[in-house]
């Protein structure tokens, strides 16, 4: 796919054009050129080789351990994911827009782009409604179903909402279940007990 400089690069433009300084978490070393990059841009916190989920966890402790406002947006980020110069400056006027939304993504599966040929849970929660779009700065916003480990959330939705992202990591070893995730903080039931005992 992209190279990690790459992604990191285009990444580094997006933070600047939205005027912020990002947090990198680096679990385990980075090499030279990536780190140079991350050190002129923002702040490095150093991982001793937690692994995924520590690092996931990490991320999400250090998001809502109380330095910023809970109805301020943080921006979790994978490493492997290409970003347009206005990514971030479009995040934050929609977050600015849509006071009522807790969740963004940037990438995700939407009702005309499904991820991965999924198909969402047939009973939607209570309340659920398919919504059309928000447009915020000529700017399309859709409600959707499920986005990766790399998203926006309100600080003070993201904290009451840690019991559903660490109880859903509790299944696999090695994988973080973000699709899960973002259901059950919608209210989506995606598994019956009985599927959840019998795997």
């Amino acid at each position: 796919y992209y190279s990690k400089l790459s992604c990191l690069l285009s990444f580094v433009r997006a933070a600047e054009v939205a005027g912020v300084r990002p947090v990198f978490l680096n679990d385990g070393p980075i090499p030279a050129d990536r780190l140079a990059v991350m050190r002129a841009v923002g702040d490095i916190v150093d991982l001793p080789g937690v692994g995924m989920r520590g690092s996931y966890l990490t991320g999400l402790r250090l998001a809502t351990d109380g330095r910023w406002s809970r109805d301020d947006v943080v921006w979790m980020s994978e490493d492997d994911y290409l970003y347009r110069p206005e990514a971030l400056t479009r995040l934050a006027a929609a977050a600015e827009g849509l006071t009522d939304a807790d969740y963004f993504a940037l990438y995700g599966s939407t009702p005309i782009h499904p991820a991965y040929g999924t198909e969402p849970p047939p009973q939607g929660p209570r309340g659920w409604r398919d919504l059309p779009p928000w447009t915020v700065e000529e700017q399309d916003w859709v409600r959707i179903r499920s986005t990766a480990s790399t998203f926006g959330a309100r600080v003070g939705a993201l904290a009451d909402d840690l019991g559903v992202f660490r109880f859903c990591m509790v299944p696999h070893r090695n994988m973080l279940r973000d699709h899960d995730t973002c259901l059950v903080y919608q209210g989506f039931e995606p598994y019956t007990y009985r599927e959840l005992v019998d795997s």
